[in-house]
Formats: C-alpha cells, sequence, structure tokens
C-alpha cells in the first residue's frame, strides 16, 4: 500500500502539464524537490520489497519471503512463483540505484555521473500490478477476501493540497482585480490567517 500511494501522490504532481504548472507557480523549488524525494523514496521501497529474504535474523518482509515461507494452496503457490519471479527480474534493473545513489554515495557513480534505476514506464506500472496481485492472493487465502484498494484517499490527501493552492491562485488573481477598500480587507484577512498558523514572512 505505502508504495502505491507513493506512486500516486508522485503521479499527481506530475500527471497533467496544468496541474504541473499550478505546483511551479506556487512553489516550484520546493515541488521539485518533493518530487525528486518521491522518486527517491519510491525507488527505494520497490527495491526493499523485491530484495531476497535473507536469511537467520536478518531476514526481510519480501514478496519472496511470502512466496517460500509460507503454505499455499498448489494453486495459489504457482500464481506467487510467476509473480515473484517477474518482480526479481524487475529488481535487477533497480537495486543500483539503491546500493549506489540513495543508500550510499558511491564515488566511481558520482565521478562517472551513471545513472541507475531508469526502466520503461510500463515496467513500473506492471511492478506495482504485480504486488498488487501478490496482496490479493495471500490476503484471500489467509482472510476470504482480497486486499482490494491499493491507495488510500480523503481530506488531507494530495489532493486536498492541489484544492488549497488552487483557491490560493483564485485569492492572488482576486488580490489584483479588487478595488483598494476590498484589498485592504483581503490583506487583512490574509495577514489573520498567517498570525493564526503563525506563518513567517521570511
Amino acid at each position: 500500500m505505502e508504495i502505491n500511494n507513493i506512486y500516486h501522490i508522485q503521479e499527481q504532481i506530475y500527471k497533467y502539464a496544468t496541474q504541473t504548472e499550478l505546483f511551479q507557480e506556487v512553489a516550484n523549488n520546493f515541488f521539485y524537490d518533493v518530487y525528486r524525494s518521491l522518486v527517491n523514496l519510491l525507488l527505494l521501497e520497490m527495491v526493499k520489497i523485491s530484495e531476497k529474504p535473507g536469511k537467520g535474523g536478518n531476514e526481510n518482509l519480501t514478496v519472496s519471503y511470502l512466496a517460500k515461507n509460507f503454505d499455499w494452496s498448489e494453486e495459489n503457490q504457482d500464481r506467487l512463483n510467476k509473480l515473484e519471479a517477474e518482480i526479481a527480474a524487475f529488481n535487477k534493473k533497480i537495486f543500483k540505484a539503491r546500493h549506489k545513489v540513495i543508500a550510499h554515495n558511491d564515488v566511481s557513480t558520482i565521478i562517472e555521473e551513471k545513472v541507475y534505476g531508469e526502466f520503461p514506464f510500463h515496467e513500473g506500472v506492471q511492478f506495482l500490478e504485480n504486488l498488487k496481485q501478490v496482496c490479493d492472493i495471500c490476503h484471500k487465502e489467509c482472510f476470504g477476501i482480497i486486499f482490494g484498494m491499493m491507495i488510500v484517499t480523503g481530506p488531507g490527501d494530495i489532493h486536498s493540497c492541489i484544492d488549497a493552492l488552487s483557491k490560493s491562485i483564485t485569492f492572488d488573481e482576486l488580490f489584483e482585480e479588487a478595488n483598494t477598500e476590498d484589498k485592504i480587507s483581503l490583506f487583512d484577512k490574509s495577514r489573520e490567517v498567517r498570525r493564526r498558523y503563525r506563518v513567517s514572512d521570511e
């Protein structure tokens, strides 16, 4: 679920050109940094869930661990084995991004300006779909129903942020079009809100 939520936020920031313009107009540098952080976080989580499970006291909860350490029905075991193989193949394309860029500052990578973690867009989408299938298979065998929706949306999510940013643009446009009296009123209201949330003027 976490991987899908990260992808969903990243997608919403840059899904539509007009929406991207909104983020750029309000706080271009900030949202660029947010986007870069989301890319790194998404790659990191992709690698973590798709790597080998480890051994002994260093076991990790991965797709491979789920596929190999439980007594699934024969049909589901076959499905999990197939999905595990596809997910492991994708891992080979991205694991160096974690080891040489995200988790470590590999000297040769920096000097030679190497790029790791690139993959065709459709393969990333398929990876997420494979993870969803793994969740649904395991959840249904354990609890009788599929896991279901992998993205949680509601008040306070990225859509709320987009709505708030749209309102801020609306305020700016109204302020520009207002007469002197209305501008004073809008300015006072803006100052009241800034004081309420202790927004710095710096």
